[in-house]
């Protein structure tokens, strides 16, 4: 039933009044809640809805502390990668946790194709340096790396996953048979910028007759769906380049290129492709009469009234779907939020931005998924005892902090200062965030023969039969399955 009212909406509002009030009373930027162990504590902790812990502050004597991160990862913890006030908000993280933990705190830039063999190798070799070990999620998890190399998080002390800093979802999804390799959350930027979402162009949608104040309040009512979508693609489409026939330059209403941007559909109805029982055995839900429709349904959509919308990107072309909507022709798009500042960051309109649209009206939540690009973090597992421990206590100090003062600032700067004025868009943003679908095959997509990238397959050569491309692969998947869940097994006993 329709509600008049949403939970969404009264959200918005809330965060109206508190934009307002904030200009009168104005904001303490206070630090993350610290326990000096003394009856004079001199740092209050902030009245906030993080959920944080207290934690000590412990003098390291001016010790290193190393993270080997990734060449890609790099621009997470480097302050002229990024917007100035970021840059700035970056540098002050890092120093602020110099000071209060006595440290030197140190960041060694690995070719991002290797990082974790070469450190893997200089383990075996005997060298020690490092403290932490990050990079991109989907190279993290494979056979070298369970084998022993690293630590389950859910042992480090210190570090807490009941609190706000961390991907709750995800490194639960993550998690099997009680271990944590590689863990997530709000140490660096990549979680938000990798999540996807669904932009729309502002006076597109007002010229069909969907104005943003009106798909917002679909997202409030629970009425933002794929048929909606599917309805507004019957009558969007505009010949630009005046050849009579849909083509690369013309407007669309939604199109496709980059793998990513097939991925979401089927995470968006938050169907998990691979199960965890209780005991760690991994099993499959692929194929059924709900994802058969699905793809379907997909089919249909991409090939809607005779117009091809998916947009292959390939040198024949030289664009995609990204450049599309830059350029004003499209009206939907799935992407990131790093293309706020990339791709989208000189547009000559205005764009929104919604979860994914609901499959069905039955379905509770609105869901996004994240490109398995985003980063993970590793505790090597030649650390012990005070090494450990003091691992635990900055990564903890540092995702804190990062949460409270570095992803506020982000918002404002790849959302160009609208998600503090346009209480809407940070609804929606907020309302994305919180509902991320993460499936536990992504962790190993390629060595589980790209199983969660089914569907980018299926829809760019237009087939239809999924029964068929899974058991083709079904047996394999199997066994890779089963020996995923020894690794960890081992990677258990290790810890």
């Amino acid at each position: 039933m329709k509600q008049s009212t949403s939970i969404l909406r009264v959200f918005a509002l809330l965060l109206a009044l508190v934009s307002l009030l904030s200009v009168f009373v104005g904001c303490q930027n206070e630090k993350t809640p610290v326990n000096t162990d003394t009856e004079d504590e001199t740092t209050e902790k902030k009245d906030s809805e993080l959920i944080e812990d207290e934690l000590p502050v412990k003098d390291y004597g001016g010790d290193q502390f190393t993270l080997a991160l990734a060449s890609n990862m790099m621009y997470q913890f480097d302050e002229s990668s990024n917007d100035v006030r970021t840059g700035e908000k970056i540098a002050e993280w890092i120093m602020y946790t110099d000071e209060v933990y006595n440290i030197e705190f140190t960041v060694i830039e690995q070719n991002y194709l290797n990082v974790f063999t070469d450190i893997n190798n200089l383990a075996l070799s005997g060298e020690t340096v490092y403290d932490l070990v990050g990079g991109q999620c989907y190279r993290v998890y494979t056979a070298a790396q369970l084998k022993g190399f690293y630590q389950n998080w859910n042992n480090v002390p210190y570090i807490n996953l009941k609190t706000d800093c961390w991907n709750h979802n995800i490194n639960e999804t993550m998690t099997l048979g009680g271990t944590l390799i590689g863990l997530s959350g709000s140490l660096g930027l990549s979680s938000m910028q990798y999540t996807m979402a669904t932009f729309f162009n502002y006076d597109l949608v007002e010229k069909y007759g969907y104005p943003a104040e009106k798909l917002y309040g679909m997202v409030y009512d629970h009425e933002w769906t794929f048929d909606a979508l599917y309805t507004i693609a019957q009558n969007a489409w505009e010949d630009l380049n005046n050849d009579g026939q849909p083509s690369t330059g013309d407007m669309f209403t939604f199109a496709s290129g980059t793998g990513n941007s097939y991925d979401h559909w089927l995470y968006s109805t938050g169907h998990q492709i691979v199960n965890k029982a209780d005991d760690g055995t991994l099993s499959i839900s692929l194929v059924s009469d709900y994802t058969t429709s699905v793809l379907s349904k997909l089919l249909s959509f991409y090939e809607l009234n005779g117009v091809n919308r998916i947009m292959i990107y390939s040198a024949d072309k030289g664009t995609n779907e990204m450049i599309e909507f830059r350029d004003g022709r499209l009206m939907f798009v799935a992407s990131t939020f790093a293309t706020t500042y990339s791709a989208y960051r000189e547009t000559s309109f205005d764009y929104g931005i919604l979860p994914h649209p609901l499959w069905t009206t039955d379905q509770k939540e609105y869901y996004t998924n994240i490109n398995d690009q985003f980063a993970v973090y590793c505790v090597p597992n030649y650390l012990r005892d005070d090494r450990l421990e003091r691992v635990g206590l900055i990564v903890q100090f540092m995702a804190q902090e990062c949460r409270r003062e570095i992803y506020p600032e982000y918002y404002e700067a790849v959302l160009k200062g609208r998600y503090s004025k346009e209480p809407d868009m940070a609804a929606m943003v907020d309302l994305i965030m919180e509902n991320v679908h993460f499936d536990f095959s992504q962790m190993y997509g390629e060595y589980l023969d790209d199983i969660p990238y089914i569907f980018r397959e299926l829809l760019t050569k237009d087939n239809s039969n999924l029964a068929s491309y899974y058991g083709n692969n079904v047996s394999n998947i199997k066994i890779k399955l089963n020996d995923i869940k020894k690794w960890h097994e081992q990677s258990k006993e290790l810890s």
